[in-house]
């Protein structure tokens, strides 16, 4: 009978686990996804600012991005970190 009892918590212990690592990865999914789908967004004055940031180096941007600044600048200097770090892991084989 106990044995029974204690099979029961540990089950049903498991199943709890299981529903809320699930439920914590879906969120951090659909976080992430949202994120990306920012980064994405198209908008001509986010475009011309990546243009300008594409020829800064990355230390000026990280400083850039750190300091006040629009919403949209945010977003480009994002945007060309993110495409730099992406670039640089598929040249290096870690992507």
């Amino acid at each position: 009978m106990t044995t029974q009892i204690i099979f029961a918590i540990f089950a049903i212990a498991i199943v709890a686990l299981f529903f809320f690592n699930r439920s914590a990865a879906k969120k951090y999914k659909d976080n992430h996804v949202e994120i990306i789908h920012d980064l994405n967004e198209t908008d001509l004055e986010v475009e011309a600012y990546v243009a300008e940031y594409e020829t800064m180096d990355s230390e000026t941007l990280l400083a850039l991005s750190k300091s006040p600044l629009s919403e949209k600048r945010h977003k480009a200097a994002a945007r060309v970190l993110t495409q730099r770090d992406m670039t640089q892991a598929v040249n290096s084989g870690t992507f």
